[in-house]
């Protein structure tokens, strides 16, 4: 089988959908031979030292063809000569590597992973382009035959609200990377709250800012991720200049995935009130390191105050944010301790590893051995 994204390892400023196409093809390469289409460049353009135009290993079964320099002809000639039993998109406006395989690559099965991208929170972003685009192609009947990939019930609803009811949407969650549990720092003289993800409108950085200029606590509020939008992270910092003293903010830059856990258990909280999440792989590792996690409502990962593993907020407004990160703030090293401890045990009940791989067999049409 065959996936198409236009961003694959050692690329990792994309975010989320990378690490989910490296999970996956870890965890299906014993089961089925994985090739990978993509571009030889991250997210912000920056070429990535890899071979290219040409099929490279990169794990057991599983080789990457990174393209570069292939004009519009020669990219062409390139996926019709590509066989597959199946397809995997990811993602719904690249030209390149959602469109173009969609039209000339054969293949007995077709699976398209919007990867978000439906989400009602996602088309509010430059709604008119995307939205002529994919209607566009929907009354061309570019999709007719696929199979639509939903990670969440939640998802679905994106999906059908554009596509209708006539075609198959298939729903399996992510394949998550489970870390080892790390024990609790000691909160000694300040809360320490940690975001790692693309810095955008849709990950609510400033939200959390704002709620931060509400609470008489010490915080230090580490800041991970490269930045998507530079006139929403000018916003965001406008609001920094606005904080009171006892609260400290940290931008630390871009982070390598390789790093993400040991950033993440260094603080005791992680935080991100998402507009909207098709997973959130860090928000997942987080609870799988032991960190209690305040998030929206709009993500997988809900019930966690039920569970003791985190709060879920409105993402709207500041009000249960501040209750969350204060909440946190005055609660003793013990009881934050077992907040760790039940947001491991959360994350654990959320994965049935040898149910999901029989799941994604059947999406990929390969039979269970």
């Amino acid at each position: 089988m065959t996936f198409f994204y236009d961003y694959f390892p050692p690329a990792y400023k994309a975010g989320g959908p990378i690490q989910s196409l490296w999970n996956l093809s870890h965890f299906l390469k014993d089961a089925v031979p994985i090739k990978v289409v993509t571009t030889a460049t991250d997210h912000d353009g920056s070429s990535l030292q890899v071979p290219t135009n040409d099929w490279t290993s990169v794990l057991s079964n599983v080789s990457v063809f990174y393209a570069a320099g292939l004009n519009l002809l020669r990219w062409v000639q390139f996926l019709r000569r590509l066989k597959s039993g199946c397809l995997y998109i990811n993602g719904m406006y690249s030209f390149r590597y959602n469109l173009l395989p969609l039209v000339f690559c054969k293949a007995n099965r077709i699976v398209i992973a919007p990867r978000g991208m439906l989400d009602k929170g996602s088309l509010s972003t430059k709604s008119f382009k995307k939205k002529l685009y994919l209607h566009t192609l929907r009354f061309l009947g570019v999709y007719r035959g696929c199979i639509f990939h939903a990670s969440s019930e939640a998802e679905v609803e994106g999906i059908r609200s554009f596509l209708g009811s006539k075609h198959a949407v298939k729903v399996v969650s992510n394949v998550p990377k489970i870390l080892s549990f790390r024990t609790m720092p000691t909160k000694s003289e300040c809360l320490n709250l940690v975001t790692v993800a693309l810095i955008s409108p849709m990950k609510n950085h400033a939200l959390v800012l704002e709620a931060l200029c509400s609470v008489n606590y010490p915080i230090k509020y580490h800041i991970y991720g490269p930045i998507k939008d530079r006139d929403y992270w000018n916003a965001c910092k406008a609001i920094v200049k606005r904080l009171p003293q006892h609260i400290k903010v940290e931008y630390h830059g871009d982070i390598q995935p390789e790093l993400v856990a040991d950033v993440i258990s260094q603080c005791h909280v992680y935080i991100q009130p998402s507009q909207s999440e098709n997973f959130g792989h860090s928000l997942f590792e987080a609870l799988s390191l032991g960190r209690p996690v305040i998030t929206s409502h709009n993500t997988p990962w809900n019930n966690l105050l039920t569970n003791k593993s985190g709060i879920n907020v409105t993402n709207h407004d500041t009000s249960d944010l501040i209750k969350a990160i204060c909440h946190f703030a005055i609660v003793s090293q013990r009881e934050l301790a077992d907040w760790g401890k039940a947001a491991r045990t959360y994350a654990e009940a959320q994965i049935d590893l040898k149910n999901l791989k029989e799941q994604y067999l059947d999406l990929f049409g390969v039979p269970c051995v």
